[in-house]
């Protein structure tokens, strides 16, 4: 399936806050849980994906299981491991609904996760070169979602530095 940029949809917070609400009872030891990524930014436009960031003090302290039983599946794809970071995703493999990236609370990873969101809500023109960016790669990429993201994070990457 084709990667699709959707219009800002309001209903985005809703959803995101709903599932924190569910991740916080079902996995006590992710201490915080934030929306990230562009459905986080009132306005913009974005793959209708909710991105999470949750933070726990020990990464792999996290209870998979506990997450596997909210529909949650582990990534062990190359690209979605890095150290300090589990990657799970919730949906279907067309389609994913959640996407939840488990990091060491206040850690780089987690700094730097929200150091852009608030890049992306503060500086609207900012945020429009990364929407357009977005939109550009979307068409390039259409059929390959993981050269998408990594050419996303060299944006991102660069925007941080």
């Amino acid at each position: 399936m084709p990667l699709v940029i959707a219009n800002y949809n309001p209903e985005w917070p809703g959803l995101f806050e709903k599932e924190a609400e569910a991740l916080r009872s079902a996995v006590p030891t992710l201490h915080a849980v934030e929306h990230i990524g562009s459905t986080a930014v009132p306005g913009m436009s974005a793959r209708p994906t909710i991105d999470l960031l949750a933070g726990a003090a020990d990464v792999h302290g996290v209870d998979a299981r506990a997450l596997e039983g909210m529909g949650y599946a582990e990534a062990h794809r190359v690209g979605d491991r890095e150290p300090g970071r589990r990657f799970f995703w919730r949906g279907t493999d067309a389609f994913p609904l959640y996407h939840l990236h488990v990091v060491t609370e206040s850690g780089d990873l987690w700094r730097r996760h929200l150091a852009f969101r608030y890049r992306l809500r503060a500086d609207a023109p900012f945020a429009e070169r990364y929407a357009h960016h977005k939109r550009q790669l979307a068409r390039q990429y259409a059929d390959d979602p993981e050269v998408y993201a990594e050419a996303k994070s060299t944006f991102i990457e660069a925007a941080l530095s």
